[in-house]
């Protein structure tokens, strides 16, 4: 059962796809209806240029490239990876995703304002946002004794790290000797 098409454009296609069956739908689709109507006259004989050779077909007319898809930057984002600050944009390019991982430097511009790395680091460490990074005032001291005399084997950090630093060197691990 034939159905009429519903406007003009629809009735253009049809006679364009039924007149050169080498053509797909879609190319078919892109062209402007300038372009449809020079490839129905040209098939029907209808020109004003020069008339079609007799037993040659018409030929249709050059379509548009195809676009091309680019890749488009959705996001940039920083995050602390290996502890330390890097710039993390993701890219698609139509259904492909992918992510591009910078070290960021010492200034960076974070929603708008251009800041230090370390206070962003520090913000997304501890979610305080601060006008300079406090430093860890409180350094544990690891000391221990040998041969009646106490030696010091540095400062550390945390806690735990004092203490794998004087099982190190109970062990014989550790760098300094008595």
């Amino acid at each position: 059962m034939y159905i009429e098409p519903e406007n003009e454009r629809e009735t253009l296609e049809d006679k364009v796809y039924d007149l050169y069956p080498q053509l797909d739908m879609t190319e078919i689709q892109r062209m402007t209806d300038e372009q449809l109507s020079k490839m129905v006259e040209r098939a029907n004989g209808k020109t004003q240029g020069k008339p079609n050779k007799p037993g040659k077909p018409a030929k249709p007319p050059k379509l548009p490239k195809p676009l091309t898809q680019r890749w488009s930057r959705l996001s940039v984002d920083y995050q602390i990876r290996n502890g330390e600050l890097v710039q993390v944009e993701t890219w698609r390019k139509g259904t492909d995703m992918r992510e591009k991982i910078k070290p960021c430097g010492n200034r960076v511009t974070y929603e708008g304002e251009r800041l230090s790395a370390v206070i962003l680091k520090h913000y997304l460490m501890t979610g305080q946002w601060v006008k300079r990074v406090p430093k860890s005032t409180k350094k544990h001291k690891a000391v221990v004794s040998a041969n009646g005399k106490s030696l010091h084997l540095g400062y550390f950090a945390t806690v735990e790290e004092k203490e794998l630093a004087i099982f190190q060197y109970k062990m014989g691990i550790f760098a300094k000797k008595a």
